[in-house]
């Protein structure tokens, strides 16, 4: 009986949430940029109440 070929384990996830507070910069739009493995990863977010926050996933652990 042939066997069912096998599925990969599906990759590891690790959640990322940075949050912060600037002044002076209501509206606008800050960027999160990282350079990982010879590639490019930017992320924005609107600045809100002086507040804003990054949500991301990532498959290898790692310093922003």
């Amino acid at each position: 009986m042939a066997q069912k070929p096998q599925k990969p384990a599906p990759e590891k996830t690790f959640p990322i949430k940075i949050e912060g507070t600037i002044s002076n910069y209501q509206g606008k739009t800050i960027y999160l940029h990282h350079r990982w493995d010879d590639k490019d990863i930017t992320d924005s977010a609107r600045v809100n109440n002086g507040k804003f926050s990054f949500n991301l996933k990532t498959v290898d652990p790692n310093m922003y």
